[in-house]
């Protein structure tokens, strides 16, 4: 799950402004990292996630020009709100930078006050538009949309740096029923209790989403099929004696899962084919359980 505090990476040669950078932004209680030069910029990208880049274009040995095109082109970072810093006040260079995707020009020096106002201004619509873009309405969770993007990004760490990666598709035993029975805003309880069951009981890296209707999806990283088969059994058996206190209305329920882990060679489409057939497979041997694709 994304914490809480907003995290911005600071991308400038100059090791005077960047400490002074570091300090003052770590006073507005924002989680600062930073990098010197293009190359550990470029890491630090791919081992973390931000909500905001500052980027200086006039360092050595590589420009900050050269991060454009992974910023804007990589289904992750593209998202990302971006401020260059430059010490060139040419309008050719704004240009060029707005043109290529930059949301914002500072040109050097600068007023701390003002680049502040800038940085909040931009995590602020950044919020407003993931809430409306990425995230389900009703569970505050992420949506489908996100969580496909998300899925590519993973995809093509996991093919970088080789690790144990699985994914898990559960989806609510019975819910039709439990709708034409109590009503929807009993169903819509439902969902709700389910997902606050479920981040509380995943870890802090593993990405929750309402995939569709009564379906949800949860990539599990670091770990294998069987170990995530024990987490979300856990989270199920929790589930059967759970006293939901919503509602008098409120009625047991349960959950049937699939699971697969990642294997070389294996695309976004078949990773989650694979789950899904799991997923049926547990329906039909009568549901409230856990299957592993083997």
């Amino acid at each position: 799950m994304k914490s809480s505090v907003d995290r911005l990476l600071i991308i400038d040669d100059d090791a005077d402004l960047r400490n002074l950078l570091l300090k003052r932004f770590r006073q507005s209680d924002l989680e600062i990292d930073e990098a010197s030069d293009v190359a550990t910029a470029k890491r630090k990208l791919y081992e973390h996630t931000y909500d905001l880049i500052i980027l200086d274009l006039v360092m050595y040995p590589e420009s900050g020009y050269t991060l454009f095109e992974l910023l804007k082109e990589d289904v992750k970072l593209k998202w990302i709100p971006l401020i260059v810093l430059s010490g060139s006040n040419d309008i050719e260079d704004k240009v060029k930078c707005l043109e290529l995707g930059a949301d914002d020009y500072v040109t050097k020096p600068f007023q701390f006050k003002e680049l502040k106002a800038r940085v909040s201004r931009l995590l602020s619509r950044a919020r407003q538009f993931e809430q409306l873009a990425f995230r389900d309405p009703l569970t505050g969770i992420y949506n489908r949309r996100y969580f496909n993007n998300h899925l590519s990004v993973e995809l093509q760490r996991v093919q970088r740096y080789p690790s144990s990666v699985s994914l898990a598709l559960l989806d609510i035993d019975r819910f039709k029923s439990i709708n034409d029975k109590f009503g929807h805003p009993v169903g819509d309880q439902v969902l709700k209790g389910l997902t606050k069951l479920l981040k509380a009981n995943l870890c802090q890296t593993d990405l929750l989403a309402r995939y569709g209707g009564e379906e949800f999806i949860v990539l599990l990283l670091d770990t294998k099929a069987s170990e995530a088969s024990i987490v979300i059994d856990e989270i199920l058996q929790k589930l059967r004696i759970l006293p939901f206190s919503y509602t008098d209305q409120i009625p047991a329920f349960t959950f049937s899962a699939g699971i697969a882990q990642w294997e070389p060679g294996l695309n976004e489409t078949e990773w989650i084919h694979r789950a899904d057939q799991q997923l049926y497979e547990a329906k039909q041997k009568g549901r409230n359980k856990v299957l592993i694709w083997q």
